[in-house]
């Protein structure tokens, strides 16, 4: 398991997955694929590190969390051959993904 959070808090979903559901993994970031999407194909990025809004991410992590957004295009692109991407940045559960206080790229 790769998990994140505090005795205090409740850990964030994303950072009880199971490994098998870890697509990319560095010490900066994970992906994964969504497990409810919306479309198909849904991915997500997220820091490594709990990090409650992306303004706080380093550059060294959005650099890094781009990098995987452009490695997790591959698949939807070969399987599905979507006409366009829709890219977005949930800040916190206030962006609408509660229970998720966290930050995350979507793809």
């Amino acid at each position: 398991m790769y998990s994140r959070g505090t005795s205090q808090e409740p850990p964030c979903p994303f950072f009880t997955l199971p490994n098998s559901r870890i697509i990319i993994r560095n010490n900066l970031a994970i992906a994964t694929r969504d497990a409810c999407p919306v479309t198909q194909g849904r991915s997500l990025v997220i820091p490594a590190r709990n990090v409650g809004s992306f303004f706080d991410v380093t550059p060294a992590e959005r650099e890094v969390m781009l990098t995987l957004l452009d490695a997790m295009k591959l698949q939807p692109q070969a399987e599905y051959s979507p006409a366009g991407y829709n890219i977005g940045i949930n800040d916190g559960g206030a962006a609408g993904q509660r229970p998720i206080t966290g930050v995350g790229q979507t793809l």
